[in-house]
């Protein structure tokens, strides 16, 4: 396990609330996981205000079927955390995609009952980052992108876009409406038939004419004619 010096953490967490209870969190987490990072960056809110505050950013080991992938991950942390959970993303590179599910929207925020139900001191980062790994095993929050796509620059128009992941460009949040203890709205988790899809809905195409049948004597449309369309239909 790696040895983390606390000192430049404190200092670059002075503004925060309850800096001791953070820095003892994250000192934790990446002398476990240390392609997580500390990084210190301007967060935009969705009111247009903005905060410094101190993001983990890298990767968490993620098993699949028998091959372990690390899946990158941005987390977010108010300056009230830990009374306040932390805000997640998924953050693919320029070869992902993002699947999104009942746990990922298509900006790549994620959606966890751990999350919701917050309550510090049950609630700790080294245990969201347990259940991701349990529920991205599950649900792998990314996939490869296919060779012939062009690299990642989806979502541009709505949410935080993959830029908002690199150090000076700012992430965008969405809170529910739940103040909690910090002044923070709560954390929103979405249910029922909120959940993004995982597939965009069907599009049918239009029915072409049927001229392999014609019209019957009488100059109305026959029987064949109907039966036809309908069949052609159905295919």
């Amino acid at each position: 396990m790696a040895v983390v010096n606390e000192g430049p953490l404190k200092k670059m967490l002075k503004q925060y609330k309850y800096r001791d209870l953070t820095v003892r969190e994250i000192t934790n987490v990446i002398s476990q996981y240390k392609d997580l990072k500390p990084v210190m960056d301007a967060y935009v809110f969705n009111d247009g205000s903005t905060r410094d505050l101190m993001s983990l950013t890298g990767t968490v080991p993620v098993s699949y079927r028998g091959n372990v992938y690390n899946i990158p991950v941005c987390l977010w942390l108010l300056d009230t955390y830990p009374y306040n959970p932390p805000i997640c993303f998924v953050k693919p590179t320029s070869a992902m995609m993002i699947k999104t599910g009942k746990h990922i929207d298509a900006n790549g925020k994620i959606y966890l009952p751990y999350l919701h139900e917050w309550k510090h001191p049950q609630s700790d980062l080294y245990g969201l980052i347990q259940v991701m790994i349990v529920v991205f095993g599950e649900e792998p929050p990314v996939f490869s992108r296919p060779t012939s796509q062009a690299p990642y620059q989806a979502f541009q128009a709505a949410g935080p876009p993959n830029p908002s992941y690199m150090p000076g460009m700012p992430a965008v949040s969405s809170y529910g409406p739940n103040p909690n203890p910090g002044g923070y709205p709560g954390y929103q988790y979405p249910g029922g038939n909120s959940y993004p899809a995982t597939a965009g809905p069907a599009h049918y195409p239009t029915q072409p004419p049927v001229s392999t049948v014609g019209p019957s004597r009488d100059g109305t449309i026959g029987e064949d004619t109907i039966r036809a369309s309908l069949i052609s239909a159905c295919k």
